[in-house]
């Protein structure tokens, strides 16, 4: 049972992207805890789990190894660190609904939902955040469930795929049991309500999208160059690179553009204080009449040491009218965590430098829109990417490099999530990474274009800056914070039955 879990819960993601099974992936798994005391249902989601994460994150060993410069063993080692911890939200839940299950049966399926969303919430923030792969993710090609994130965020969908998970695993464990069954079908009315209104919604939402667009049209490119990261840092390439950016503007100067977004860290120095990179970046501005979005490290000032990964706006005039510092770190890529601890563990920790992070939502203000632009995985935090919009983001951009991930299934468990800051916030998302996957996405988390891993390439495509704010814009992860509010009323009930039947 904890096996057929892990591998049909394996098939929903990138690259099988067998989404439909997502709606019975878990039942598996919660039928083999039912009746199971706390102790054997955390060691089923345990095992279930690690199998789950080992297998949809196993490109960490080879991004470790070959850019991190570790050993095989260590880089091994560090994945299966961070795999137990991700698979222990996994053996929380079926902990936890066990107890559910001895304790507080009464609508006993919206706990269990309610209670996995509370750990992918958790998941999102504890010691940074990780909320790569949530279960809602799975559903990025099925857009008519996809749009509740509007209101709710991906939580929303994660929410209603455990609670067919759960209701289907609790018609088959008590389709014997009269009693029992007599509750699960009062369960099933609730659901099919919840279920109406969500596949409704999804409905009425995409029904109009089909309308004439009223808003203006902003004609942009992207620009995928194709550049592994342990090149551009080599003094000798650096006119080579430029020079492909000059490439790339020359064939893009007669499309009448009016905003040109490169991917993070374009530039392969300091912008500010390179005079060769600045004059190369304001000529390939002037050249193409359009406004550049540039990704490049910034330090905190002249000959200082602390440096930023920030995006520039570098205006058809030659000026820098913009900066965002990237305010959401990578552990152990631009920062090393619990420092002082890990290095006496893993010395060769000691080696790596910490970048700092931004503490604003600087946006990119435009005559063609406010640009919110996003770096690397930031785009993976539903919330940071909603306080942009919210702050007047007109346009999502997210710049990122992702070759760390190498030719595996990351980057394109990457660029799906974005279908969700898409639908969510009901913006258009402009991405572009430096060596794929680039593209564009709709407000309603349709993919407009999507470019090919490791090619160069330019994607054209007019967009419209939106102004409007969903539900979930303006008010956040309220859905998730009522599901811990109803996993912690839920567990008091359970504390109070226990008592009573002690």
């Amino acid at each position: 049972m904890t096996l057929s879990s892990a591998l049909i819960m394996i098939l929903i993601f990138p690259k099988y992207d067998l989404s439909y099974l997502a709606w019975i992936c878990l039942i598996p798994l919660l039928i083999s805890i039912e009746g199971e005391k706390f102790g054997r249902s955390f060691l089923n989601g345990l095992i279930t789990g690690f199998i789950f994460y080992a297998a949809t994150l196993y490109w960490l060993v080879g991004t470790l190894h070959v850019y991190g410069n570790l050993s095989w063993l260590m880089s091994i080692a560090i994945s299966a660190l961070l795999i137990t911890y991700l698979a222990l939200f996994i053996a929380l839940f079926c902990g936890i609904t066990s107890f559910f299950n001895r304790y507080f049966y009464s609508f006993n399926i919206f706990f269990i939902a309610a209670l996995w969303v509370s750990l992918e919430y958790l998941r999102t923030y504890l010691f940074t955040g990780f909320p790569w792969n949530l279960l809602g993710y799975s559903q990025w090609n099925n857009l008519l469930v996809a749009q509740v994130s509007a209101i709710t965020g991906v939580y929303g969908v994660s929410f209603l795929l455990v609670l067919v998970n759960a209701l289907a695993a609790k018609m088959i464990s008590y389709s014997l049991e009269l009693n029992h069954r007599k509750q699960s079908l009062k369960s099933l009315e609730v659901f099919a309500m919840v279920l109406v209104l969500v596949f409704g919604y999804g409905f009425i939402v995409l029904a109009r999208q089909q309308g004439p667009v009223k808003q203006k049209l902003i004609k942009t490119a992207v620009i995928q160059p194709n550049i592994p990261p342990d090149v551009k840092w080599d003094a000798q390439e650096k006119i080579n690179i430029m020079g492909r950016y000059a490439y790339y503007i020359d064939r893009l100067k007669n499309n009448d553009l009016e905003v040109i977004v490169f991917p993070e860290t374009a530039i392969p120095g300091l912008l500010k204080y390179d005079r060769f990179l600045l004059d190369k970046t304001t000529e390939m501005a002037g050249k193409s009449k359009a406004y550049l979005l540039v990704g490049s490290v910034d330090v905190v000032g002249p000959g200082d040491t602390r440096a930023y990964t920030s995006c520039f706006l570098v205006t058809p005039d030659g000026n820098i009218a913009g900066q965002y510092n990237k305010g959401h770190l990578v552990p152990f890529g631009e920062f090393v965590p619990f420092r002082k601890y890990l290095e006496k563990i893993v010395p060769v920790l000691k080696e790596m430098g910490d970048f700092i992070p931004g503490n604003s939502l600087d946006l990119m203000k435009t005559p063609h829109g406010h640009y919110g632009v996003n770096i690397c995985y930031e785009d993976i935090f539903p919330d940071l990417v909603r306080r942009l919009v919210k702050n007047g983001a007109e346009v999502i951009v997210n710049i990122t490099i992702d070759s760390w991930y190498l030719d595996t299934a990351a980057p394109y468990q990457h660029f799906y999530m974005n279908v969700f800051r898409a639908i969510e916030n009901r913006r258009w998302v402009i991405r572009s990474a430096s060596t794929g996957i680039s593209g564009y996405i709709d407000p309603y988390g349709n993919i407009i274009s999507q470019t090919h891993l490791f090619k160069p390439e330019i994607s054209i495509f007019p967009v419209s800056p939106e102004n409007k704010m969903t539900v979930y814009t303006k008010y956040g992860d309220v859905f998730a914070k009522l599901c811990v509010l109803m996993v912690i009323l839920g567990f008091t009930g359970g504390l109070i039955r226990r008592k009573a039947v002690a």
